[in-house]
């Protein structure tokens, strides 16, 4: 491989604003994307968490003690499930001597006070028991399928953050080098004919060890004179590489060190739901929960 030349002169390590890290975090439509999944979904999520009990399929799968009980009253919520209404039941039951209470929900059932019915609880635990064939909070486990939503947004803002964070450490960090296209004897029809593929570059580190890389990008954006694109790697992992061109944000390095990026997203409309987001939910979850 030939003797590189850096396609630019900034040397690590270069600084990087807090705007500009925001915005490799932030400024994509696929990081807004996730964070209307992840609020919209959390509205419905702050439905269920209060009417589910998370626990109630791990302490009723093992042994379960049943004795006689009472239905002691019967109350009907405003929560329907599969257009049902779902009735809140209280009942007590005696166990070793000792007088215990609780409650039940269920949909469909109809019974009313004085009515006798099984009670169920793990070994040893009375107090926490329920109703057989009834749930200890209103919504049964396939409430939780509502959480598909938020935890798509969330997984998709995690990974949008990780590409960021990637991103900005290669910038601040990252070594400048040349990529140069494999075989490079192809004609530039031969060339063309790898438009959507993966193709092999090579480039050379500053301690001159040689390292390759795949990528895929439109390869008419590679120049049809040297086959070479500039490129960033990572010093203490050189096998880390990304063409600057096609980082998230379409980053520039200036003569000067400083980074500039090319994308035109406004940064305050990119903070917008994000902050609404955190405020919206946190609030919830103190209303909720701390309060």
């Amino acid at each position: 491989m030939e003797d590189h030349q850096p396609p630019f002169p900034g040397r690590p390590p270069r600084h990087l604003s807090l705007a500009i890290r925001l915005r490799l975090l932030l400024c994509s439509y696929l990081s807004q994307f996730g964070w209307f999944f992840f609020g919209f979904g959390m509205i419905f999520a702050w439905m269920v968490f209060p009417n589910y009990d998370p626990l109630e399929m791990v302490d009723f799968s093992g042994k379960l003690v049943t004795v006689d009980g009472r239905v002691v009253d019967r109350k009907d919520t405003l929560i329907t499930v599969n257009d049902r209404r779902v009735s809140h039941y209280f009942y007590d039951f005696e166990y070793r001597a000792e007088n215990f209470s609780g409650s039940s929900f269920s949909r469909g059932d109809r019974k009313k006070a004085g009515d006798r019915v099984k009670i169920e609880f793990p070994v040893n635990r009375p107090h926490r028991s329920r109703i057989e064939g009834m749930n200890t909070r209103p919504l049964p486990a396939v409430a939780l399928f509502i959480l598909v939503i938020p935890l798509l947004g969330l997984g998709i803002i995690l990974a949008v953050s990780r590409r960021g964070l990637r991103t900005a450490r290669l910038l601040r960090f990252g070594e400048c080098t040349t990529g140069k296209l494999l075989n490079p004897d192809q004609t530039k029809q031969e060339i063309e004919n790898l438009r959507g593929q993966p193709f092999h570059l090579e480039y050379q580190t500053d301690s001159g060890e040689t390292y390759q890389a795949i990528f895929q990008i439109p390869i008419t954006h590679i120049s049809q004179t040297t086959l070479m694109e500039p490129l960033l790697y990572d010093p203490l992992r050189p096998r880390d590489s990304a063409l600057l061109h096609y980082l998230p944000g379409s980053p520039r390095i200036e003569e000067t060190g400083l980074v500039t990026l090319g994308s035109r997203f406004p940064l305050p409309l990119a903070l917008l739901l994000p902050t609404l987001t955190i405020a919206g939910h946190g609030l919830a979850f103190y209303l909720l929960y701390l309060k």
